[in-house]
Order: C-alpha cells, then structure tokens, then sequence
C-alpha cells in the first residue's frame, strides 16, 4: 500500500552535529550478494525442489559457515556456482552490479543459516486489490503456500466521522492477527492540526468501542497520514491523540507506523515519529523495486536501518506488503528478489524482532517464476 511518507535525513543531522550516524541492523555476520547476470542464467522455471541437509543448514539447502573455510551452496532460486562477494557496506571493492536482463530486477543475494521448518512469525497473504478475482487469488496462494490463517488485514476509508464505527463491523476475524490500515481523517473533513489538538478523540474513541463489540479486542491499526495533508510534525501529534483516545477505550490494541523503505521525498521521515511507547510496531512496505539488493538492505533508510530504529525505540518490525510490482513482468519473474526476502525475514525473525509479513501479488504473476519460488519457500 502506497503511503503518502517522508525519507528521513536524521544521518546528515547528526554529521553536523559530529554524531556518528546509526550503524543498520546486521542480523548476520555478512551481507553480500552475486552479480545478477549470473542469476538471470538460472532456470527458474520449475523449481528445484529443497535439499535435504543437516540442521545447521539454510533453509533452502545452503550450508553456511562464518570461519575461513565457509561453504556455500546454490539454491533453487540462486545462481549454482556463483562466488559471493563482500556487500558494498563491507568492502568498497564491492561495486554495485547493473541490472543486465530484463527478466531480473535485483542482485541475488547468498542464503543465510536458518532453522529448515517452516517460518514461525504470522504470514498472510494480502490481494492487490479489493475486487473478487483478486481476493480469490490471494485465498488461493495462502492454500497453496499451506498457510494458516495468521494475519488477516483490510483497508479502510471512511467519508465521514460517523462512517468509522461502521466499518467495524466489517473488519475480519479469525486471524491471529487482524489488520486494519486506514487514514488519520475521513475524505471529507477535517485537519491534522485539529487532530493534533485532541479535537477527534471522541471519534476514535466510539471506533475502538465498535471493535471491542465486534469482538475484535486486540487489532493492529495502521494510521496513515492523509494524502490532502503533507506535513509530518502535525501528523506525528495526530497519530499520538488517536493512539491515547484508541487505547484508552480498547487497551490490547497495537498500533502500527508504516514507512516504504528507501523513499525519497521533501520530508523527513523521522519528523513524522509519534514517539517512543506510543508505535508498537514499524512496518515497511518493501515491494520489488527493481534496485540493488544490498543497497535495499544495507543503505540509507533501507531494510536494515528501520530494523534498528524500531528497536532503539522499543518497537517490534512488521512487513505490511512485498511482492512482485502488479503489471511488470519483469517483477513477476524475479525470484532471487523472493529468496532475498525470504532469508530477510529469517534473519529478522531469529532475533525476535518480526511480527508479521504481509506478502502481495497479482493473479497475473501466478505463473511467474516469483510466485514459484514465494510456494517452494514459504510453506
């Protein structure tokens, strides 16, 4: 989902202040990556099926060790024989490799030690758009990936105040966890400054209460900021009045602060933090953008560097959408970005720092070689 969100500029603010800017989250030793011409030569197509190994291994049949004599061995969805090299973070001799086909968007990336069962943080699977074929689609990969029903999630738009309480009665049940993404205001009315004021809070209020009586005690709600509105100091005082007037009627409630990792914009990102014990959790939205896959972990505002920011805050990481890019089919074919992920969320999750993923794709890229992999991986 699109968010109207802000890069952040806080590692130049703290250069000029002679701060050391943060270090990003390293879940593991090493972050590296392979050319992408060699992956690009991988028939992916019909998926290899996982190795069996011993449990020190990958979860997709690679054997990882971190001393000198390291092994390395291909997965299904890896170039077989490559050699990894340093990331660009670890080794300036580690030049960023241009994208060379159009059938692969990003650098692979080499597998990471990980248990092989079947990933243990709550998944979902989310549709690109709220039309039948779509929901159909997306109930269809969440069978085929033999997934349970972890997360359930729903976007809602309200016209005006008194249609909130409403759209409760609406909102999905029976998931571990459900989540509700929707706006700071309604479409018609109102301000963040208003809002910033506490002017709202009674609205919010009768929301939280609507939930508690449709039996939905303990939603993740996901407060964006209004498109009609681009200011985030007055939203980062609008999002603290919903979550005081939220959990002050509906107290189990978790709320969600969702940026899309690596966007650049006129405003910083970090301007638009509520504040520490006022987000639960941080959620990226991390979709196949096509750039470098080290860049897309290891650099400024990337994967990486929210994982740290939301635990120097004492908050939990949530990957609210990624997948393929809806109508590229260059997207739909790009499993190595499927297994980068893949091994992300391992790394994430290991250090008990992930809460959810929230994974997307369109019926269009059911036959694409990244929904391949997404069903051989994450079952």
């Amino acid at each position: 989902m699109s968010r109207p969100f802000w890069k952040s500029a806080e590692a130049a603010a703290q250069e000029q202040e002679g701060q050391q800017p943060e270090e990003p989250f390293t879940p593991a030793e090493e972050e590296t990556h392979v050319p992408a011409e060699q992956v690009t030569s991988t028939d992916t197509a019909s998926p290899a099926p996982l190795m069996a190994v011993a449990p020190a291994a990958g979860p997709s049949g690679h054997r990882h060790e971190n001393n000198s004599g390291s092994q390395e061995m291909a997965g299904p969805f890896r170039a077989a024989g490559s050699t990894p090299t340093p990331s660009p973070q670890r080794s300036a001799a580690s030049a960023t490799t241009q994208q060379k086909s159009a059938t692969t968007t990003t650098n692979a990336y080499p597998i990471i030690a990980s248990s092989t069962s079947r990933p243990s943080w709550a998944r979902g699977v989310a549709p690109i758009a709220d039309n039948p074929e779509e929901v159909a689609h997306a109930a269809t990969v969440a069978k085929q990936s033999a997934m349970a029903p972890d997360v359930a999630s729903m976007s809602i738009s309200f016209g005006k105040w008194s249609d909130l309480p409403q759209a409760a009665a609406a909102a999905p049940r029976g998931a571990k966890h459900t989540v509700l993404s929707l706006p700071a205001l309604p479409d018609s009315h109102g301000s963040l400054t208003a809002c910033g004021k506490g002017e709202y809070r009674k609205m919010w209020e009768s929301f939280a209460q609507a939930l508690q009586k449709a039996h939905i005690d303990n939603p993740i709600l996901d407060i964006s900021a209004p498109t009609k509105e681009m200011n985030p100091q007055a939203y980062a005082s609008c999002y603290r009045q919903v979550a005081e007037a939220v959990k002050g009627a509906l107290p189990r409630a978790t709320m969600q602060w969702t940026v899309t990792h690596g966007t650049d914009g006129p405003y910083d990102a970090v301007a638009a933090w509520p504040g520490d014990g006022v987000v639960d959790i941080v959620a990226l939205d991390a979709l196949d953008t096509g750039g470098n896959w080290s860049k897309a972990v290891n650099g400024d505002r990337g994967l990486n560097w929210w994982v740290t920011f939301a635990q120097r805050r004492g908050a939990k990481i949530a990957v609210s959408a990624w997948g393929p890019v809806p109508g590229s089919d260059a997207s739909s074919n790009n499993a190595p970005y499927v297994q980068n992920m893949h091994d992300w969320l391992w790394r994430v999750a290991q250090k008990n720092a992930l809460v959810y993923d929230l994974y997307t794709e369109g019926s269009k890229a059911a036959g694409g070689r990244a929904a391949q992999a997404y069903r051989a991986l994450f079952r």
